[in-house]
């Protein structure tokens, strides 16, 4: 899905890619102090390059200005209305609510599994330990590949993935697959690693999606 993006508050790519990555998943651990100066609107395009949603961001309030359907159609009127959408190979569809042009609820039902991936949720899915011990102790453990360190190689690989119910890691994707090396090592290491604390709403534990940016950088 291709998208143009205007964002001011910045001149630093790194940051940019930052946002616009938080923009796309919306989640808490995604969220860095100088967002509180960024802003952005963000057109997507769908794969016949006709609109599929206009988003509008001042730091971390997004408000969506407008969605369209699979047949084209705008579905937002004056902010309110919901959008059902499969993804290419039918296995998933994505169904979302949006109420004064905000977000309110999302969640990706699965036929072949009969269950539904909640990712609008009141708190989500994080290691026992936090986000920040764990992402610390995940890069001082995960082995760099011995190929890619001779070729001097480096890249931010994304690991999808489910957490359950009951906390636990599953159903492994990985979002960039030239990136070999790298996925297997850190795959190994998340599939070694303890139950997390499981994503909540309204008190209730309910299984989600998590997207895991991984960076392996030579340091000089």
């Amino acid at each position: 899905m291709a998208q143009k993006s205007l964002l001011t508050g910045t001149t630093s790519l790194d940051e940019a890619d930052a946002y616009l990555w938080y923009l796309e998943n919306q989640v808490a651990y995604l969220i860095k102090p100088y967002f509180n100066r960024l802003k952005a609107k963000v057109h997507k395009f769908d794969k016949d390059g006709l609109s599929s949603s206009d988003l509008i961001a001042n730091g971390t309030q997004v408000r969506y200005a407008q969605i369209w359907n699979d047949a084209h159609a705008p579905i937002l009127t004056k902010g309110t209305g919901a959008s059902s959408t499969w993804n290419k190979d039918k296995t998933e569809n994505m169904q979302s609510s949006y109420k004064d042009s905000l977000l309110v609820s999302a969640f990706i039902y699965r036929p072949a599994q009969k269950d539904s991936l909640f990712i609008k949720v009141d708190r989500m899915a994080e290691p026992k330990m936090g986000f920040s011990a764990f992402t610390q102790k995940l890069a001082s453990t995960i082995p760099y590949p011995e190929n890619e360190l001779s070729y001097g190689r480096q890249a931010t690989i994304y690991i999808q993935f489910t957490v359950n119910e009951a906390g636990q890691l599953m159903d492994f994707v990985t979002l960039n697959d030239s990136y070999k090396d790298f996925n297997k090592a850190v795959i190994r290491k998340l599939e070694a690693l303890a139950a997390w604390n499981p994503a909540l709403i309204n008190g209730r534990q309910v299984k989600t999606r998590y997207i895991l940016p991984i960076v392996f950088q030579i340091e000089e």
